[in-house]
């Protein structure tokens, strides 16, 4: 928001309060955040052994995509908005800024909504809506100019609302389904489907020089195919982790 307004001037003052953050966030965690070290009867597993697992797998390739709608929201959102829809300058900050705060209030109400839901199921009506988001997306193209201020902000909170649902869910199971010894290896490892996400999303974004739809249409695939990765790891999932609590 304060760089659709300020411009770029205001972008070293953002660097630095960013950087001011991060230095406050480690004062608090080294002050009062304890992690007592734990005895692990079992050698840890290696990076090789996680991706033999096949139900952590199957999570960590039905993340890449959603971490990829992410991506390509905030990477691809503006140029989409912008030169393909010809908005006005302040939208993409407009749609940024309270979809923020949206986020920070539903946070804690969506994981309370989502306590009975198996927490496969909750990753497949994740991807459901990040599909169905991406798809909006694309539909811009055909709203008149006078719509497409109060039309964007509602598809925006949809993908506000399919974060809110499949990361808490994600970061979970993440914890949930590997041994205690290996915990910090399998979470670690979990971090790559974000970063091939990550490393994805600008050539994602670049489609949009051969197609305004292409982009859109990718999202929507790679979507889908995470909604039938997670239908399968459901299918293997025991009961224990399975459940929200």
């Amino acid at each position: 928001m304060t760089l659709a307004v300020a411009g770029t001037e205001s972008l070293p003052w953002l660097v630095a309060a960013d950087a001011v953050t991060y230095v406050v966030a480690a004062g608090l965690l080294a002050r009062y955040v304890e992690t007592p070290p734990v005895a692990h009867g079992t050698p840890a597993a290696g990076t090789l052994a996680v991706l033999r697992d096949r139900r952590y797998l199957a999570l960590m390739v039905s993340s890449a995509p959603v971490g990829l709608a992410i991506d390509v929201a905030l990477l691809g959102g503006p140029v989409y908005l912008l030169d393909v829809l010809h908005g006005p300058a302040w939208l993409p900050g407009a749609l940024l800024a309270p979809s923020t705060g949206l986020s920070s209030v539903l946070g804690v109400r969506v994981v309370l909504l989502l306590r009975p839901v198996r927490r496969t199921r909750a990753l497949q009506v994740g991807s459901l809506v990040f599909a169905v988001w991406a798809a909006l997306m694309a539909g811009l193209q055909l709203v008149p100019p006078a719509g497409l201020v109060p039309l964007a902000w509602a598809v925006w909170v949809l993908i506000v609302a399919g974060t809110k649902v499949f990361y808490p869910v994600s970061g979970a199971l993440s914890e949930a389904l590997p041994p205690r010894e290996s915990r910090a290896t399998y979470m670690a490892t979990y971090q790559y489907a974000f970063i091939a996400a990550q490393v994805v999303a600008p050539a994602v974004v670049a489609l949009f020089v051969v197609s305004s739809w292409l982009p859109w249409a990718v999202l929507v695939a790679a979507a889908c195919a995470a909604l039938g990765v997670q239908r399968a790891l459901g299918a293997m999932m025991p009961a224990e982790p399975d459940r929200a609590g």
